[in-house]
């Protein structure tokens, strides 16, 4: 009998905490950020990332490893002597051109002097670098003492092999400068009267390659993004007021948005944070994450919600939105607080219709998304920031999610994903499940067994009214009719699994 009592807690244990299974980890740095990856090859990728050194200045470093963690070669790219003339540089993505080597920019701004120039940073094989020197440099950036924040600045390569510099300027405006493939300006412009300097802005190439747009928060009313498309003489030719017309009522507004260009199909993407602000006596609500597609000139076609929630979270940061070949989107968030606590990541076809979405949950352990990778043979390295909420010791780290973590449920678990998410937690009088599931139902039950609420889930969200509750703890249990599959056909055989679980508490 005390067998059988200990077996019975272990399972109510095991039904209210879950199972911590270990993701895959691919790299632990804990005191290194890493800022950009890029394959080179099937299994090798280039990465580029910091680390504070003794003098408590940035030593920023490219290194080559292989995608499972196996670093191959490491170079310094700043010493400090270098690093002893600068304030923190500005740097850009790793980019691909064609059959050339991977480079990227950067911009330097030298200490007492408000000048920044403009150089690109050539990867050799054996990770050497060659920096050719543009001939051009700015004094308008907008700085906070002394420092430029990275978001306001942005960075994109033309398939001539030119680049674009785009940046928030201390007149409150956004210039913009184009260079040829020597380093040479071809064209410079300015958009007046940007309505939010920290809000940043979206920069994209054109469908032809040669021009940009310049995509950018708006407060003129209704909140959202207007979209400015510049030729390769960088003259304006087009002007969207609202780029994002499907997703939003009147009331809405979008922050936190980044924007990518999909090399393969030429669309344009964007992940951002979407909310409704308090009016009329109503609370305000944050809904995220809001994921977006848009065609050729740059009319959204389709959009897709990653995490509704009545809380704050975070849409997309910068380069969390990658593609792979045949199809294949990947976009990662934050979720689950002002500062996001737990991840999420969607796997969809170029239309975000969703083949899987995942969620890593922990109760003491922060993981933020910075930087995601499409992986050649399917599945994506997510690099994120991580931190112990209880030690508060850094725990950076790059993961490997697998094709198969976001098609099957069982590798999912394996690698410590939840497929299901119930919030707020604790919460009042209704309960969210949160799943991409398809032919599943939630069941909750009291802690004495006993079934309280059965419902069928038909959309990524299920509300459930517990108004009528008692206040206490309750488990919650995801089903599906007998597929393992994270997206499973509606006529699946069987009475049906049990795929996910874990606790509720009603205030």
């Amino acid at each position: 009998m005390k067998r059988l009592f200990c077996t019975f807690l272990f399972l109510v244990v095991l039904c209210i905490y879950g199972v911590a299974q270990s993701f895959e980890e691919v790299r632990s740095m804990d005191d290194t950020t890493v800022f950009a990856m890029n394959f080179i090859d099937e299994t090798t990728l280039l990465t580029l990332a910091s680390k504070t050194n003794d003098d408590n200045k940035p030593v920023v470093f490219v290194q080559k490893m292989r995608n499972n963690g196996e670093v191959l070669a490491s170079a310094q790219v700043w010493n400090k002597e270098f690093l002893a003339d600068t304030a923190t540089p500005f740097i850009t993505e790793i980019f691909r051109f064609q059959d050339r080597e991977p480079f990227f920019y950067f911009l330097k701004r030298h200490e007492g002097s408000d000048t920044c120039t403009f150089h690109k940073a050539i990867i050799h094989e054996d990770l050497g670098l060659t920096f050719e020197d543009y001939d051009w440099y700015g004094s308008d950036f907008y700085e906070i003492n002394g420092h430029l924040i990275n978001k306001t600045v942005n960075v994109i390569v033309n398939k001539d092999g030119g680049a674009v510099l785009s940046y928030i300027t201390e007149y409150e405006g956004i210039k913009i400068v184009r260079f040829d493939d020597a380093g040479h300006v071809l064209a410079e412009n300015f958009i007046d009267a940007h309505p939010d300097l920290l809000s940043g802005h979206g920069l994209v190439t054109t469908p032809d390659s040669l021009g940009c747009r310049i995509i950018r928060q708006r407060t003129d009313g209704p909140y959202g993004f207007s979209c400015f498309t510049f030729d390769a003489d960088l003259n304006l030719v087009d002007t969207i007021v609202n780029v994002d017309q499907l997703s939003y009522p009147p009331v809405s507004c979008c922050d936190n948005a980044y924007f990518r260009t999909n090399r393969y199909s030429g669309k344009t993407y964007s992940i951002n944070k979407w909310s409704v602000p308090a009016y009329n006596n109503n609370p305000e609500i944050y809904q995220d994450i809001l994921m977006s597609v848009y065609d050729e000139n740059m009319v959204q076609t389709h959009y897709t919600w990653g995490i509704h929630t009545p809380t704050v979270c975070q849409g997309g940061l910068i380069y969390t939105i990658d593609f792979g070949a045949s199809d294949k989107v990947y976009m990662a968030g934050g979720m689950d607080g002002a500062v996001p606590h737990n991840l999420y990541v969607a796997y969809m076809d170029q239309d975000l219709n969703k083949y899987g979405e995942i969620y890593y949950i922990h109760p003491s352990k922060y993981l933020i998304a910075e930087c995601l990778v499409a992986c050649p043979d399917g599945g994506c390295l997510v690099y994120c920031d991580g931190l112990d909420d209880n030690t508060h010791a850094a725990e950076n780290c790059i993961i490997k999610i697998t094709g198969s973590d976001f098609l099957n449920i069982e590798e999912a678990h394996l690698h410590g994903f939840a497929v299901a998410t119930a919030y707020p937690n604790p919460g009042k009088d209704a309960l969210n499940i949160r799943t991409g599931l398809q032919d599943a139902w939630v069941e909750v039950y009291d802690l004495n067994g006993r079934l309280v609420h059965k419902q069928n889930i038909t959309e990524n969200v299920t509300g459930i009214d517990a108004e009528g509750w008692a206040s206490g703890t309750y488990i919650w249990k995801v089903y599906t009719g007998g597929s393992s599959t994270l997206r499973p056909s509606s006529g699946a055989a069987g009475s049906g699994a049990e795929v996910e679980s874990g606790k509720w508490v009603k205030e």
